[in-house]
């Protein structure tokens, strides 16, 4: 057939017809041989009520032509009827085509015996005193019992034989049975007096009374002579097999009276439409099989549709069969009806049916009658699945190959303190709004980083079975339930242990709502057990008890990554057990005795092994977790959602900046503790920041939801009137006054905040760059970048020597090659009480200010241009036996140009040699010669003490700005720019140094305002010394005063990837909106003017690295590290830090004259020191 050629279904059907029941089956089986497996119990009927829906389907295919239908043959006899029924509605000439399949072998024999039963019976009444082992005997006691017991009376009247004895029933029935009762006779009560109840009295009170009575050989065969005179051949021998199977188990633990029972349930439910109960549908059944086998009726065994690998095999035989083809027209399903009485328990097999039938026929819970269902039908669209791209893996599938991510990513160096940790939040895996890639991205980072800890939250999206119609269809198909849910975050959890990570999952707002679900579940079910003789509210007030239970059955639901909430019974419908499972957990709580409970671990629903944390697997709701015993400042202070919301508000970081002022100011006395970091990853916000100072300095850290919001205005993903679920946060977030948006992120911290803290903010950017270099396979050359704000020379606050120990930080721990000076470099003029707060400072002049500022870095930023001095590796050192003079040391450069280590520079004045960018000194080749080899290491630290700035930019702060509020015309970051430019040009460099007081924006305007942008290895950059200031005494953020001026600006910014200030001396960083907004801290101490408006400074510096493989890296420098640290510049190492810092604040005055005179007269300083504490009255009481 050509594949371009549709292919009727008509031609489908026949070459399927002309197959017999053999063929088919050992054309997909290889085998046509069916033994009874004892282990699997045949499901002979049910007793649920289908008659409505069977007329309804039926109705929907009046008319059409070869209808056709796949059923799991635990629904045969609802399936036979509608078959039956639709063989006398479809359009004439046509009729509907049956697909039976199962797992259970022995379930497909009991439908090939039904259905060869009916083939042999000539109406519903032969078959079914055939199906209950009637002679002609027990026909007449059942429907004529009057005419039985008048015969029996003759028999003993009139035979001679029987007169002077006593026989025995037995003897009767036989006798009347040769004597007088014919096939005739019989046909005749079948067809006049038969009814169902009749039959159903005379079985289960008189023929079967007892347990024993049934006889499976004598049924069987009776079955097999009956079966000899319509069957032949192959067909026969079917029959034999599966017949004897069936009496067999029939026989077996009184089966034959439960199916007897049963069938007349099933009858009565459905009286006149059951296939057994309406002749139409029996005979319409009838005529869909012949006698040969051939015919619409075709069978399947060992096909398990809740398994991938069975939707698999049914798939690949329905297309062998072309029942499922391109050459089909595509406006029509393959399958007109699937039938699968428990199709919402099948993940599998939803998307199967969803995507391949009409409609589906199923069964659900008939809540009036517990031990029976009731049937219906639906368009198969209604079967809540996502179709997932089958070439797209899996989350798991992409789990397990998570290494494959950012496989350039190298492990974090030890920096002491706190080992590396990651924390992320909120993935709640079931939702649409889940951002999969950037939890597989924060994983992967996490396992090459090889941090010690994942801090993990909100990994479930809680089933809200109270609002099914909106947040239900929220839902992702690839977690439809709780249990893939819970099994995921122990996939994570595994995974992470594997990798030598320990996982700490913290329970929140997602655990509570479940909770609340779960105690409502039980809630209701228990208020329908009682409901007669307790209210409502005497319900929840009894089982109050059992929330404890329930949170520690979430809890352990967690560890073992599957929900133990429900069973099914044994009629396949879902039972609560949260009853149950709440009282266990609530018992073992409390160490009460486990009683009854005891049977959900001697069954294995509850397994001990995930009864308790592992010590790399834990669960915790809060807790402070210590890094090191002997140090409790390297501390993780883990806190539950203090505000009980997780809508990102206006100021949703408040609660926890001010639970740790709390603590700082000893408000919060019980309970308070001295962890550097407060975690609340409760929020939709991403943010860090520091409170306090000092030792008592805390970074408060919110970790926002891997929930990605803005997919909210992503056409197609959300139905339109889902949208405005009331309950779902991200409908909050989007349409309420005052919310950000959520978008994924995470931290991962190491290190020390007494010392150096650092910090890996992940946010849409980082992954993209980090994708980049993946992608490419080429590393970035890594890049620092020193930030320098807020110093105030010439300010009561001031801290020079902070300042020069961070440029030697800056140079000889990190070696930067990028520069920012950020503002607010002096003090200026900035405001009209300068002259009275710095009065003792002897700086009033600004051009000294200017001047001081510039001699005290001048040593480090001589050596920041590359340029190497030729004396550069001279050395006299006779222990080592290093003798390099003035001439050596510059054929040592000589060399290292020739081979490209060095540059030469020719300048307008001199020619120099100078490093080059890209080259490690410490790592890369230098080809040294043989005669130059001895000296490797010496030439090496000496070519790692020249630096080059590649990079510097300057912006104007309010300090050098309000220097001119009264007209003075003052520039002093011009002049700074100035001095730089002449050093550069001195030394031959071409670093590039940028500042302007205007720019010009995308219309050709210029505006007024000191700005620098930067796009530094993918990393787009806006600087300013301050953008608005928050409101003052509102706690308004400085990061959201940011983002609001970025935000007015509309497109003009929207490429923006990092927006940073200086200006308010503290350290803090956030994402809105996908975009990172840093505050700088400063050099300088506390100001009169910070006092009286109740703002605080903590002295500190930041440090900038975009490393090799895309991180972005801030190291917080804290003041205590600025404090003790060891200056490394020679110059000043040789003459110490306070020579130099006095040397920088000295002017010297021209001598008239020759000589100086012998008695000078310099200005004294004014000094400002502490006086002694006030004297304590009384006892010295903590």
């Amino acid at each position: 057939m050509s594949n371009n050629k549709k292919m009727r279904k008509s031609t489908i059907i026949k070459k399927i017809k002309d197959q017999t029941i053999l063929d088919f089956l050992m054309k997909h089986d290889k085998s046509t041989e069916f033994v009874y497996d004892d282990k699997n119990k045949i499901k002979y009927t049910s007793s649920d009520s289908f008659g409505k829906a069977v007329e309804a389907l039926a109705n929907e295919y009046k008319d059409v032509s070869y209808p056709t239908i796949a059923a799991n043959v635990s629904g045969f006899y609802e399936v036979a009827t509608l078959a039956g029924l639709m063989e006398g509605t479809c359009r004439k000439r046509t009729k509907p085509s049956v697909l039976f399949f199962d797992r259970n072998i022995n379930n497909i024999q009991n439908a090939i015996f039904n259905t060869l039963l009916i083939s042999m019976s000539n109406n519903k009444e032969e078959l079914l005193t055939d199906l209950f082992a009637l002679d002609n005997v027990d026909i007449v006691k059942a429907f004529e019992p009057k005419i039985y017991d008048k015969l029996c009376e003759k028999v003993i009247t009139e035979n001679e034989q029987f007169k002077n004895t006593n026989p025995t029933e037995k003897e009767l029935d036989a006798y009347l049975e040769n004597n007088y009762i014919s096939k005739d006779v019989v046909s005749v009560i079948l067809n006049e007096s038969f009814t169902i109840k009749k039959l159903k009295t005379f079985l289960l009170e008189k023929k079967y009374s007892l347990s024993n009575s049934y006889d499976y050989e004598a049924h069987n065969k009776a079955l097999l002579e009956k079966a000899k005179k319509h069957l032949k051949g192959d067909m026969l021998s079917l029959f034999e097999n599966v017949s004897e199977n069936i009496c067999k188990s029939l026989s077996e633990e009184n089966r034959f009276i439960e199916f007897t029972e049963y069938l007349f349930k099933d009858i009565e439910r459905n009286k006149d439409i059951h296939i057994y109960d309406n002749e139409d549908v029996f005979n319409g059944y009838k005529n869909l099989i012949s006698k040969n086998g051939t015919g619409n009726i075709k069978f399947l065994r060992d096909i398990d549709i809740s398994t991938p690998k069975g939707i698999e095999e049914l798939e690949k035989i329905l297309i062998s069969e072309n029942i499922i083809s391109n050459n089909l027209d595509s406006n029509t399903f393959p399958i007109d009806i699937m039938a699968i009485p428990h199709i919402r328990r099948f993940e599998e097999a939803q998307k199967f049916v969803k995507q391949n039938s009409q409609f589906v026929f199923e069964v659900e819970r008939d809540h009036k009658n517990k031990e029976s269902g009731i049937w219906s039908f639906s368009p198969a669209f209604s079967l809540q699945t996502q179709k997932n791209d089958e070439n797209t893996p899996s989350f798991n599938d992409n789990l397990k190959n998570c290494e494959n991510r950012f496989a350039n990513q190298a492990p974090l160096e030890d920096l002491g303190g706190m080992p590396p940790f990651t924390i992320i939040s909120g993935p709640q895996f079931g939702s649409k709004y889940t951002d999969k890639e950037a939890v597989l991205d924060a994983i992967a980072t996490a396992v090459h980083q090889k941090v010690k800890l994942v801090i993990g939250r909100g990994m479930i999206y809680p089933t809200h079975g109270r609002q099914k119609t909106a947040l239900r269809r929220l839902e992702d198909g690839e977690f439809p339930s709780l249990d893939s849910r819970y099994s995921v975050t122990k996939s994570i959890g595994d995974y992470l242990n594997e990798k030598g990570i320990d996982f700490l999952y913290q329970t929140g707002v997602e655990e509570a709502d479940l909770a609340r679900e779960l105690f409502y579940r039980m809630y209701f079910q228990e208020l329908k057990e009682t409901s007669n003789f307790l209210s409502r509210s005497d319900v929840e007030e009894k089982y109050d008890y059992l929330k404890e239970g329930i949170n520690e059955a979430i809890i352990y639901m967690i560890r073992a990554g599957k929900d133990i909430t429900y069973t099914y019974d044994n009629n396949g419908f879902k039972v609560s057990r949260v009853f149950d499972i709440a009282n266990y957990f609530y018992a073992r709580k409390n160490n009460l005795p486990i009683g009854k409970y005891s049977y959900l671990v001697d069954e294995g629903i509850i397994e001990k092994k995930y009864l308790n944390d592992s010590n790399k697997f834990r669960i915790i709701s809060e807790e402070l977790y210590s890094f090191d015993k002997n140090n409790d400042r390297l501390s993780v202070d883990i806190i539950s959602n203090l505000t009980f919301s997780d809508i990102s508000y206006k100021n949703a970081d408040y609660a926890a900046i001010e639970y740790a002022s709390n603590q700082i100011t000893g408000a919060i006395k019980e309970g308070a503790n001295n962890a550097q970091i407060i975690s609340d990853s409760h929020q939709a916000l991403m943010q860090a920041k520091i409170v306090g100072s000092g030792k008592d300095a805390k970074l408060v850290l919110n970790t926002p939801q891997m929930i990605r919001d803005e997919w909210y205005h992503k056409k197609g993903l959300i139905p339109v009137d889902v949208k405005k679920a009331q309950s779902c946060k991200t409908y909050s977030r989007i349409t309420q006054t005052g919310k950000r948006m959520n978008f994924p992120g995470n931290w991962t911290i190491q290190g020390d905040l007494d010392q150096i803290l650092r910090i890996y903010p992940s946010w849409g950017r980082t992954n993209e760059i980090k994708n980049y270099v993946q992608k490419t396979g080429v590393p970035l050359e890594k890049k620092v970048e020193g930030t320098i704000t807020d110093i105030q020379l010439g300010s009561i606050t001031e801290r020079a020597e902070y300042y020069a120990k961070f440029l030697d930080i800056m140079f000889y721990k990190y070696g930067s090659n990028i520069i920012s000076y950020m503002g607010d470099l002096q003090q200026g003029y900035n405001y009209k009480s300068y002259h009275e707060e710095s009065r003792h400072t002897a700086a009033h002049s600004v051009g000294q200010q200017r001047l001081d500022f510039s001699k005290l870095q001048r040593p480090w930023l001589e050596n920041a241009f590359g340029v190497i001095p030729p004396k550069i590796f001279e050395l006299h050192d006779e222990s080592n036996k290093i003798d390099i003079d003035q001439e050596k040391s510059l054929k040592i450069l000589e060399c290292l140009e020739e081979r490209g280590i060095v540059e030469k520079r020719i300048t307008d004045y001199n020619m120099t040699y100078a490093i080059k960018s890209g080259v490690n000194y410490k790592m890369d080749n230098l080809f040294l010669p043989d005669c130059f080899k001895q000296y490797e290491a010496h030439i090496r630290e000496k070519l790692n003490t020249v630096f080059l700035v590649e990079m510097i930019s300057l912006v104007e702060g309010n300090h050098e700005k309000n220097t001119d509020w009264n007209h003075k015309g003052y520039k002093l970051t011009e002049e700074l720019k100035v001095e730089l430019e002449t050093l550069r040009n001195l030394m031959g460099a071409n670093t590039d140094i940028q500042f302007s007081e205007y720019i010009v924006n995308s219309q050709g305007d210029f505006v007024e305002g000191s700005y620098c942008y930067s796009e530094i290895n993918g990393y787009r950059t806006l600087t300013a010394h301050n953008f608005r200031s928050p409101v003052k005494g509102g706690g308004g953020s400085p990061t959201e005063s940011m983002a609001k001026v970025i935000e007015s600006l509309g497109s003009e910014y929207r490429n923006i990837d990092v927006v940073e200030q200086g200006h308010l001396h503290n350290f803090e960083a956030r994402v809105i909106n996908d975009r990172l907004y840093i505050v700088y801290p400063g050099m300088a101490g506390q100001s009169g003017f910070e006092q009286r408006l109740g703002y605080s400074s903590h002295p500190g510096g930041l440090m900038k690295i975009i490393d090799s493989n895309g991180d972005y890296i801030l190291d917080y420098i804290s003041s205590n590290f600025i404090r003790n640290w060891t200056i490394k510049n020679p110059k000043i190492k040789e003459i110490g830090l306070e020579k130099h810092i006095q040397n920088s604040f000295t002017q010297k005055a021209g001598v008239i004259g020759s000589e100086k005179p012998d008695i000078l007269f310099p200005p004294k300083p004014r000094v400002l020191i502490a006086a002694d504490p006030v004297k304590r009255i009384g006892p010295k009481i903590k």
